[in-house]
């Protein structure tokens, strides 16, 4: 069994034949690749197209050097969104903090803070106004998050 590392994690490089429903296993994926079944690993890292069917849960990253197409259900925790504001977001399924660029706080503190910054600041200044959009859909895209994830 081949394997290879990628910054500090070492991927079974996977072969036809081979099982994707190890969860203490990361599989790498140097060809294209079309599997039916269920992918139920703790990294996933494709180089190439991937066509995957059935139900996906990746623990950790999923790095995917090409186009990837997953069918099927799949276990979703982080959802990053760069919604053309300054800072990215990120959601996360188990907490109810909501992380824009490198800071982590509650929904209600990030409102209260973007409140107070749009006080401070002229009334239409552009950079709060696309935050404030931003972290509106955000927390939108939240319940989608807990929706897509219920089983």
């Amino acid at each position: 069994m081949k394997t290879k590392e990628i910054n500090g994690i070492e991927y079974i490089v996977y072969e036809a034949g081979m099982s994707l429903n190890q969860p203490d296993k990361s599989f790498y994926f140097e060809d294209d690749l079309d599997y039916d079944g269920d992918v139920n690993c703790l990294h996933f890292y494709a180089v190439k197209n991937s066509v995957v069917d059935g139900y996906q849960y990746v623990r950790g990253d999923q790095d995917v050097g090409g186009n990837q197409y997953v069918r099927g259900n799949q276990d979703v925790r982080f959802i990053y969104l760069r919604l053309f504001c300054k800072y990215p977001i990120r959601l996360d399924r188990d907490s109810d903090n909501i992380k824009i660029g490198c800071h982590e706080k509650t929904q209600s503190e990030w409102l209260a803070m973007t409140d107070d910054e749009a006080k401070k600041l002229e009334s239409d200044h552009r950079q709060v106004k696309k935050l404030r959009s931003a972290l509106k859909a955000a927390i939108v895209m939240r319940e989608h998050l807990k929706i897509m994830n219920e089983k």
